[in-house]
């Protein structure tokens, strides 16, 4: 019997998968080439891959084309289409070259499944008559409504109210056109239902390599830490309370406690949040030794969609993990068990002392965090949801 043919659409050139777009997404380009012929297309930010690059993606059984993406043609294209129904994040992708591909593959490769990696590029898909699957990941007008309530920056908020606005109509209109359409999280399925409840959502959600992010005896005894991509609003949102409003009451109660900031893409806002006691690391190539070296990771998560991969990672690793009750979206760990919650800056600052003042109960938190993650966010449990989403629509 002949393997199918999937047809794998994603804006971003997967490796090297830092990031968790590109991290999920090299991921499943590994588990669907295990099962089907693969062929992927995607945009290439600025440049085209390195041939490394590409062979890495090619080693994994797949056929690609790759496509190098002009971010100032993106720009223009959503300019010019700042009047229509297309979001900005998915009219920036939106050019024909992209198009093109896509359609000339589905006539000529035999595709019996394509896989849009995220709606930009289910947006190329959307009516054809053939079997599809939404990875959505996250309810993305959820992300800008929350987005749009937190920021108190005057241009920020007018950007942000437009784009939930658009999302609203757009996605709705989106989950009706695919067979099937995944997550990452139950509040996320809730949250569209509420949109569109008639589209067919599944549960997939994100794995961390768990035999690279293990656990540590050596931590440090009083290191607190975050981290991020910082071009992300909502880590930089996280790292200026962290910063500003929840390490002060902690330094107060603990003089020697430091904090680290790490993550790429810093702007000038995060790179002067350094001080004596907090410290500022850009483009770590490998959180391990950071997750192992930390007391305690602090998430002090403000958004409303998606999983936290860095919470994933740290886990794994047995840190201990302070964050918010959506940083925990996803994760579903138990409060005091595998992780803490906490919902406010001074509920932040008071559990973090109380955390770093007692190595037994970190100790203890670290073994149940890392246990949890194996059990419930390896690409193992990532693959058996993903077979079973394809299996239902190809009827297998």
């Amino acid at each position: 019997m002949s393997r199918k043919r999937i047809l794998f659409l994603t804006t971003r050139f997967p490796y090297p998968p830092i990031g968790g777009d590109k991290l999920k997404a090299f991921n499943m380009l590994k588990i669907l080439a295990k099962h089907y012929d693969v062929k992927m297309i995607a945009w290439s930010y600025r440049n085209l891959p390195s041939i490394s690059d590409l062979e890495i993606v090619k080693s994994l059984g797949v056929e690609v084309e790759v496509l190098k993406f002009d971010p100032l043609e993106g720009a223009l294209n959503s300019g010019l289409k700042l009047f229509s129904k297309l979001p900005f994040e998915i009219s920036f992708y939106n050019l024909s070259e992209f198009r093109s591909a896509v359609l000339k593959s589905v006539k000529n490769d035999n595709i019996d499944v394509v896989v849009a990696f995220f709606m930009r590029s289910g947006e190329f898909v959307k009516d054809l008559q053939i079997k599809k699957l939404l990875v959505a990941e996250d309810c993305r007008t959820l992300y800008q409504q929350r987005s749009y309530e937190q920021t108190d920056k005057f241009l920020q908020k007018i950007v942000r109210y437009h784009e939930w606005k658009k999302l609203q109509k757009y996605e709705k209109e989106m989950m009706d056109k695919f067979d099937a359409v995944s997550f990452v999280t139950e509040h996320d399925i809730s949250s569209i239902r509420k949109i569109n409840p008639s589209g067919n959502y599944h549960i997939l959600t994100n794995g961390t390599d768990v035999v690279h992010y293990n656990n540590s005896s050596e931590r440090e005894p009083k290191t607190l830490l975050f981290a991020g991509k910082m071009n992300v609003h909502s880590n930089q949102i996280s790292a200026i309370q962290l910063a500003k409003e929840i390490f002060p009451s902690v330094a107060k109660a603990i003089p020697d406690v430091k904090l680290i900031i790490a993550g790429a893409d810093m702007n000038a806002e995060i790179r002067n949040l350094a001080s004596e006691n907090i410290e500022i690391i850009e483009n770590v190539s490998d959180m391990l030794s950071l997750y192992q070296r930390a007391t305690i990771f602090v998430n002090p998560h403000r958004g409303g969609s998606g999983i936290q991969n860095k919470l994933l990672e740290a886990l794994s690793c047995g840190c201990p993990v302070v964050t918010t009750t959506t940083g925990n979206q996803g994760i579903n760990g138990v409060d005091g068990q595998h992780l803490v919650i906490a919902d406010d800056s001074n509920d932040f600052a008071r559990k973090i002392i109380k955390l770093l003042g007692d190595e037994d109960l970190r100790a203890k938190i670290g073994i149940e965090a890392r246990n949890l993650i194996l059990q419930t966010h390896t690409w193992d449990v990532v693959e058996s949801q993903l077979l079973s989403i394809m299996n239902g629509i190809l009827d297998e």
